[in-house]
């Protein structure tokens, strides 16, 4: 049986989402079916500003964004309760 991005953890399953939302730019459809799932897993939600609007934008020495920079972030949100 073939493991789907699903089985796995909610930060594995970001990372790939992560890195085929950056390489999906031509494809609409598929980033909206992208980003609703991520609203579903990540913690933070401004998970998309640590992608796209951030300061540093967590780049990698190559300059390409660090998905794993980015994954550590969200998942290090820790909500303020009330």
């Amino acid at each position: 049986m073939e493991q789907t991005a699903k089985d796995e953890d909610p930060r594995s399953e970001a990372r790939l989402l992560i890195a085929e939302l950056i390489a999906v730019a031509d494809s609409e459809a598929r980033e909206d079916e992208i980003c609703a799932r991520l609203d579903q897993i990540c913690p933070d939600p401004e998970w998309s500003d640590h992608i796209f609007y951030s300061e540093n934008r967590y780049l990698a020495w190559d300059g390409k964004l660090d998905v794993e920079g980015v994954v550590e972030k969200i998942f290090s949100y820790k909500p303020i309760l009330l």
